[in-house]
Protein backbone atom coordinates (compact mmCIF):
# COMPACT_ATOMS: atom_id res chain seq x y z
CA UNK A 1 0.00 0.00 0.00
CA UNK A 2 1.69 3.31 -0.60
CA UNK A 3 0.30 6.23 0.87
CA UNK A 4 2.87 9.33 -0.78
CA UNK A 5 0.07 11.29 -2.85
CA UNK A 6 1.05 14.35 -4.95
CA UNK A 7 0.85 16.88 -2.63
CA UNK A 8 3.57 15.24 -0.40
CA UNK A 9 5.72 15.22 -3.68
CA UNK A 10 5.27 19.06 -3.27
CA UNK A 11 5.60 19.53 -0.03
CA UNK A 12 9.25 17.96 -0.34
CA UNK A 13 10.12 19.33 -3.95
CA UNK A 14 8.25 21.89 -5.29
CA UNK A 15 7.43 24.06 -2.35
CA UNK A 16 11.17 24.76 -1.33
CA UNK A 17 11.79 25.42 -4.93
CA UNK A 18 7.93 28.42 -5.16
CA UNK A 19 10.25 29.65 -1.99
CA UNK A 20 13.38 30.19 -4.08
CA UNK A 21 11.77 32.08 -6.98
CA UNK A 22 9.03 34.10 -4.64
CA UNK A 23 12.00 35.38 -2.30
CA UNK A 24 14.12 36.40 -4.97
CA UNK A 25 11.52 38.56 -6.61
CA UNK A 26 10.25 39.74 -3.53
CA UNK A 27 14.09 41.39 -2.75
CA UNK A 28 14.88 42.09 -5.93
CA UNK A 29 11.95 43.25 -8.23
CA UNK A 30 9.66 44.39 -4.87
CA UNK A 31 12.52 45.93 -3.00
CA UNK A 32 11.38 44.16 0.66
CA UNK A 33 14.41 43.61 3.04
CA UNK A 34 15.51 40.08 4.01
CA UNK A 35 13.81 40.13 7.67
CA UNK A 36 10.31 40.92 5.81
CA UNK A 37 10.84 38.38 2.97
CA UNK A 38 11.49 35.85 5.57
CA UNK A 39 8.77 37.26 7.77
CA UNK A 40 5.96 36.67 5.31
CA UNK A 41 7.52 33.41 4.13
CA UNK A 42 7.16 32.60 7.13
CA UNK A 43 11.15 30.93 7.29
CA UNK A 44 14.32 32.40 8.79
CA UNK A 45 16.17 35.45 7.51
CA UNK A 46 19.04 32.43 7.07
CA UNK A 47 17.05 30.65 4.81
CA UNK A 48 16.55 34.20 2.68
CA UNK A 49 19.85 34.56 2.39
CA UNK A 50 20.99 31.03 1.17
CA UNK A 51 18.01 31.29 -1.07
CA UNK A 52 19.74 34.64 -2.53
CA UNK A 53 22.94 33.27 -2.97
CA UNK A 54 21.74 29.88 -4.34
CA UNK A 55 22.62 27.85 -1.75
CA UNK A 56 19.22 26.70 -0.65
CA UNK A 57 16.83 25.07 -3.44
CA UNK A 58 18.38 26.73 -5.96
CA UNK A 59 19.33 23.10 -8.32
CA UNK A 60 15.14 22.51 -7.88
CA UNK A 61 13.41 25.36 -9.45
CA UNK A 62 14.76 25.53 -12.95
CA UNK A 63 11.44 22.85 -13.77
CA UNK A 64 9.20 26.10 -12.95
CA UNK A 65 10.27 28.28 -15.74
CA UNK A 66 9.27 25.59 -17.96
CA UNK A 67 5.89 26.77 -18.06
CA UNK A 68 4.44 30.29 -19.17
CA UNK A 69 1.28 29.26 -16.83
CA UNK A 70 3.66 28.45 -13.97
CA UNK A 71 5.20 31.81 -14.30
CA UNK A 72 1.94 33.32 -14.51
CA UNK A 73 0.03 31.50 -11.14
CA UNK A 74 3.86 32.42 -8.93
CA UNK A 75 3.66 35.99 -10.06
CA UNK A 76 -0.10 36.23 -8.58
CA UNK A 77 1.56 34.87 -5.63
CA UNK A 78 4.20 37.22 -5.48
CA UNK A 79 2.42 39.86 -5.94
CA UNK A 80 0.00 39.17 -3.00
CA UNK A 81 2.56 38.30 -1.19
CA UNK A 82 4.37 41.93 -1.80
CA UNK A 83 1.06 44.05 -0.65
CA UNK A 84 1.60 46.32 2.03
CA UNK A 85 -0.73 44.20 4.20
CA UNK A 86 -1.13 40.64 2.26
CA UNK A 87 -4.23 38.49 3.30
CA UNK A 88 -3.46 35.07 4.34
CA UNK A 89 -6.40 33.27 2.41
CA UNK A 90 -5.59 34.44 -0.83
CA UNK A 91 -1.68 33.90 -0.19
CA UNK A 92 -3.02 30.44 0.60
CA UNK A 93 -5.04 30.52 -2.65
CA UNK A 94 -2.71 31.60 -4.96
CA UNK A 95 0.05 29.00 -3.56
CA UNK A 96 -2.65 26.20 -4.02
CA UNK A 97 -3.24 27.53 -7.72
CA UNK A 98 0.97 27.46 -8.03
CA UNK A 99 0.59 23.80 -7.27
CA UNK A 100 -2.39 22.48 -9.17
CA UNK A 101 -0.85 24.49 -12.10
CA UNK A 102 2.25 22.30 -11.76
CA UNK A 103 0.21 18.86 -11.34
CA UNK A 104 -1.96 20.10 -14.31
CA UNK A 105 1.21 20.88 -16.49
CA UNK A 106 2.66 17.50 -15.97
CA UNK A 107 5.96 18.96 -13.98
CA UNK A 108 5.77 17.05 -10.88
CA UNK A 109 5.87 13.70 -12.81
CA UNK A 110 9.46 12.72 -12.64
CA UNK A 111 9.87 13.61 -9.08
CA UNK A 112 6.29 11.22 -8.22
CA UNK A 113 8.42 8.25 -10.45
CA UNK A 114 11.36 8.67 -8.14
CA UNK A 115 9.56 9.11 -5.21
CA UNK A 116 7.03 5.78 -6.50
CA UNK A 117 8.40 3.64 -8.79
CA UNK A 118 4.94 1.65 -8.67
CA UNK A 119 3.77 4.90 -10.49
CA UNK A 120 5.74 3.66 -13.53
CA UNK A 121 4.11 0.76 -14.16
CA UNK A 122 0.90 2.37 -14.65
CA UNK A 123 -0.43 5.34 -16.80
CA UNK A 124 -1.04 7.54 -13.98
CA UNK A 125 -3.48 10.35 -14.15
CA UNK A 126 -3.67 11.46 -10.59
CA UNK A 127 -2.98 15.40 -11.25
CA UNK A 128 -4.98 15.95 -14.57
Amino acid sequence: MVMKPPCMIMVKFVIPSIRVVVAKKLVEEYGLSQAETARRLQVTRAAITQYLKGLRGEEEFKFLEKSSKVKKAMEKLTKELAKENPEVPMILKSLCEVCKTIRREHLICSYCGEELPELKKTECNICF
